[in-house]
């Protein structure tokens, strides 16, 4: 199954597979993210495709730079159509994200995941992922325009 850097054509299949998870984004906020991220060097966007160049997943990784925990590679996003779940989709995509940060000096990989996701919990302790903090989050709305 290829990966690749996903492009402003998969906008409408990268909104399908986000919404599969609940997020509801329109197709037009997410050709927006994808034209801002585009150009940036610390992050990519990759996705999985079938024969018929049907996206089966898409995967968002950051380097992430933090003043108390130092500099590594953040998934920010995973997600794999619900029919190619158990098909190593995820894996091919968390394996590339691992390639890339190792092309780009990183040697640690992080996720945060939501609790209530049990499944995926195991799915990233079987890729040699460890539990090494709990946390909530806690968000805020500010006053203003904002960029979504």
């Amino acid at each position: 199954m290829p990966i690749r850097p996903a492009t402003i054509k998969d906008a409408s299949q990268i909104t399908a597979l986000l919404h599969q998870l609940g997020y509801p984004d329109t197709e037009q906020a997410v050709n927006r993210r994808l034209e801002m991220l585009g150009g940036k060097t610390d992050t990519i966007i990759l996705v999985a495709e079938d024969d018929d160049r049907q996206l089966t997943g898409c995967l968002q990784v950051v380097i992430a730079n933090r003043l108390a925990e130092g500099q590594y590679g953040e998934i920010a996003s995973l997600v794999v159509a619900e029919d190619q779940r158990g098909r190593g989709v995820g894996r091919q995509l968390v394996d590339s994200a691992a390639d890339w940060l190792n092309g780009h000096g990183q040697s640690r990989m992080r996720v945060r995941c939501n609790a209530i996701r049990k499944q995926t919990h195991r799915f990233y302790a079987h890729l040699g992922f460890r539990e090494t903090k709990s946390q909530k989050i806690f968000d805020r709305d500010l006053p203003g325009p904002g960029i979504s």
